[in-house]
């Protein structure tokens, strides 16, 4: 690596870095002071509230990860800029690709090791904090859990397996509730094939009712109407289900092979499985966003306007990316278009910016 190209990439890692860790520490001050209230309220100890917050900022660093090197490459060029390097580098015959090369290859090796943070270190932490937030801080023991294919949840019926519940559809599908006695003796078994939400009530065609007797043979009878009442609403069986954040990239192919095989829409899961691979991605799209509205500036800059611009790009970005990956979990897009979307359409914004920039230059 040249002088040119190591003094760039300095500062644009030196950018970047700062960038994310102010990001971290501000999305934590606010989620900070969102939830201090309520947390007081409950008790929560001191240690419990800072291994919540601490085990809950891993999952904000990739979220924070575009923003950072859609800034960074502003303050970079900008700085060179300010101090007239572009000018003399250009003088000098160093071309653009010389500038772009380094700071590519430093995002490409960037957004790899974003990719492993997402694998390794997300998943596992964001269930932690989750679970300290629900359980140790809010006391919802009943609350249920989610494995990679069912959810379990106790209600004042009994036990209740959800084999998969489709949160854009209101529905439940494999259903089957557990009854016993006081002693944890299994008295009753009933089974719903399907069951959806309407009305402000769960419905459902047909189901089997299985008693155990006494002498522990079982007899079989068809569910009677209104005779299975579920207290769960959506919004609550919302609020058990696990985040995609806290897969990994084989569990969520477990659980679209798994939906597949029982004839269920995975839509949802497989736009989460292509946005893992597309979030981390970002950081190379919103870099070369950058590269191309900060390279044309030959005179000084401003640094307020560079931040607008950068924020302004980000919040454009972000806002794209949600309303594609909301449809694609609809199913109303393609999961791969939904999860790439928010990218090819910045990747034409960099290609349309850089043909005018080469345009004006000629």
């Amino acid at each position: 690596m040249g002088i040119v190209a190591r003094y760039v990439t300095g500062l644009y890692l030196t950018a970047v870095g700062t960038i994310m860790a102010l990001g971290v520490v501000l999305s934590t001050t606010i989620d900070f002071f969102n939830r201090i209230g309520e947390f007081s309220e409950l008790g929560a100890a001191g240690n419990t509230m800072l291994a919540y917050f601490l085990l809950k900022a891993p999952s904000i660093i990739p979220e924070v990860y575009p923003l950072a090197t859609l800034l960074g490459v502003l303050f970079a060029l900008g700085y060179l800029a300010r101090h007239h390097e572009l000018l003399a580098l250009n003088a000098c015959g160093v071309s653009p690709s010389a500038v772009l090369l380094p700071l590519l290859v430093t995002t490409g090796m960037l957004t790899l090791g974003m990719g492993i943070w997402n694998e390794t270190v997300v998943p596992g932490t964001a269930r932690s904090s989750r679970f300290i937030k629900d359980i140790v801080i809010k006391k919802k023991h009943d609350r249920g859990d989610y494995n990679s294919v069912s959810l379990w949840y106790q209600g004042q019926r009994g036990y209740f397996n959800v084999g998969y519940f489709d949160a854009n559809r209101n529905a439940l599908y494999g259903l089957t509730l557990y009854e016993a006695t006081d002693d944890f003796e299994l008295q009753r078994v009933i089974e719903v094939d399907t069951a959806v939400w309407r009305d402000g009530a769960w419905e459902y065609n047909e189901g089997m009712v299985k008693t155990i007797e006494t002498d522990g043979t079982v007899t079989s009878r068809p569910l009677a109407d209104g005779e299975l009442v579920l207290d769960e609403s959506p919004t609550a069986l919302r609020r058990k289900q696990r985040r995609s954040d806290t897969f990994s990239f084989l569990q969520l192919l477990d659980r679209i092979s798994t939906l597949r095989s029982r004839g269920l829409d995975a839509s949802q899961f497989l736009t989460d499985l292509h946005a893992k691979v597309s979030m981390p991605f970002a950081g190379v799209v919103t870099l070369l966003v950058g590269y191309v509205v900060g390279i044309r500036q030959r005179r000084r800059p401003s640094l307020a306007l560079n931040i607008a611009i950068g924020m302004a790009m980000a919040l454009g970005y972000w806002l794209t990316a949600a309303a594609a990956i909301a449809a694609g979990r609809n199913g109303a897009m393609h999961p791969a278009v939904a999860a790439w979307a928010g990218n090819l359409l910045f990747l034409g914004l960099a290609a349309t910016l850089g043909m005018r920039g080469s345009a004006r230059a000629s």
